[in-house]
């Protein structure tokens, strides 16, 4: 893992996320890239009659982010231990979706870590959070981090999966994530949708599965039921595993899809106090 990607308001939320990416960058050697997206030029209409963008207020911006930027660099590496980690800092205009999804192309990005306050209600429905669009565009994993979190490190995982073929690269992604953090795993398997119908035919898939990825440290947990609301079910299980982190791969349904179908990695990312890593299984 080479280049992790911090998007950031410079609110206390991503400078929680900047931590975190911190302590992955420790483990891997990786350099950071600490970015702010300036929107203003974005809601601008140069050849409109009246025009919102002013220049002088844009330069006044870019130069308060600068010393903003500058200020959780600096808060960051009066820590020892990050010292000596590289990080980039920079403002680019543009809208954040698309700027990371840009972003994450041309700069080669391994993983993206954003802090997030989640989304509820109607702002849930119709608008969501950031984080949960990135999620749907992002061609490399994204970890997400509540500002309640505030542990050093992961120790056990909880990896709700449907067992089927297309989860290997959740499970490749984790075991290499698993590699730097040295956490256990608790595989969560709801609703038999790979219509394994027996606990021990469940076991087996889900260990075969693990040892061909490299996962080590497994166990496997599936439901005696159906459950209805798997998010709460995962939520609830995570809370009872005492884990710090959930793993989930996403299809990453966008427009019509979505609406439909929904996702329980962004449901789950809305809800949850303890730190999601998305995987597009892709």
């Amino acid at each position: 893992m080479k280049t992790i990607l911090v998007p950031t308001d410079l609110s206390e939320h991503a400078k929680n996320a900047l931590r975190i990416a911190a302590e992955v960058a420790l483990k891997n050697n990786s350099r950071i890239l600490l970015l702010n997206s300036n929107e203003l030029p974005v809601y601008s209409n140069p050849l409109g009659e009246y025009n919102p963008y002013d220049r002088a207020f844009d330069e006044s911006y870019q130069q308060e982010v600068r010393a903003g930027l500058q200020a959780a660099v600096d808060t960051l590496k009066s820590d020892s231990r990050f010292a000596d980690t590289a990080i980039e800092t920079a403002i680019e205009p543009g809208s954040l979706v698309a700027l990371v999804e840009t972003t994450i192309d041309e700069k080669k990005v391994d993983l993206v870590v954003m802090g997030t306050h989640g989304a509820r209600g109607m702002q849930e429905v119709l608008i969501g959070s950031n984080t949960q669009k990135v999620i749907r565009y992002a061609t490399c994993p994204v970890l997400s981090i509540p500002l309640s979190f505030s542990k050093t490190g992961f120790t056990t995982v909880v990896f709700p999966t449907t067992l089927q073929a297309d989860q290997a690269v959740a499970f490749r992604r984790l075991a290499a994530f698993q590699r730097q953090f040295n956490f256990a795993v608790s595989v969560l398997y709801l609703n038999d949708p790979a219509g394994l119908k027996a606990d021990e035919a469940v076991e087996q898939r889900a260990l075969s599965m693990a040892e061909a990825a490299g996962l080590q440290n497994v166990d496997v947990f599936a439901s005696a039921e159906n459950v209805f609301n798997e998010e709460e079910a995962i939520l609830n299980f995570a809370n009872e595993q005492k884990a710090d982190l959930i793993a989930m791969g996403t299809h990453q349904r966008t427009g019509l899809s979505h609406l439909i179908f929904g996702s329980i990695t962004e449901d789950t990312i809305n809800h949850a106090t303890i730190p999601v890593l998305s995987i597009p299984l892709h």
